[in-house]
């Protein structure tokens, strides 16, 4: 007695749950690829913003001068300097005039901010009154700053009050990817060309 062509149904099962487990199997590591690829590409876009996030550090504390009405002032959140402040345009030009600009920690946004402000306006207003986002996804904020004495000898301060800038500021910022587990650190140090005054008060 000859055997007719095809499968019986014990081995149409059989071959079910092979195909089965071979394609959860290659759905499983499709799935982690992605995630994996989604980790590291949101890794590499939130480090492009605190490249540029430095950029504009970096740009606005290397023009600090010093002008006596508006002293430099900063704290481990936060740093305020003199600069010259855009307040509109006419002509096709920028009106600038002096005034602050103010980097600073928003904890409860978990933000770097920007804010300006015209020195007229300064006694109306905090540094904290308005906020240009600068990097966000932020979970740390440390500044430093950097003090040479009369005798050359330099030392990093927690704070800063006087109407010349430090030799140099530090920035260390923790910053998360959307969805990772960890913040790593990230550093900037800034040499400011007008900077190399004594620590406040020395």
């Amino acid at each position: 007695m000859t055997r007719r062509g095809g499968l019986t149904l014990v081995e149409m099962l059989v071959v079910c749950a092979l195909v089965a487990l071979i394609s959860a199997s290659l759905v499983a590591g499709l799935a982690g690829g992605l995630r994996v690829w989604e980790r590291s590409r949101s890794r590499g876009i939130q480090d492009q913003w605190i490249l540029l996030a430095f950029d504009g550090l970096r740009r606005d504390l290397r023009r600090v001068r010093p002008f006596a009405p508006i002293p430099v002032e900063g704290d481990y959140e936060s740093v305020s300097v003199p600069a010259l402040v855009t307040m509109g345009t006419a002509g096709g030009e920028d009106l600038r005039e002096p005034g602050r600009v103010s980097y600073f920690f928003d904890s409860r946004q978990g933000m770097l901010c920007r804010s300006s402000h015209a020195y007229r306006w300064m006694r109306r207003h905090s540094m904290r009154d308005s906020c240009e986002p600068v990097l966000e996804h932020v979970s740390r904020v440390r500044f430093e700053y950097f003090a040479i004495d009369e005798h050359g000898a330099g030392e990093w301060l927690q704070g800063w009050s006087a109407p010349t800038p430090p030799a140099a500021v530090r920035i260390r910022i923790s910053s998360r990817s959307p969805g990772a587990e960890t913040a790593p650190e990230r550093t900037l140090t800034v040499t400011i060309p007008s900077g190399g005054a004594g620590a406040p008060g020395a």
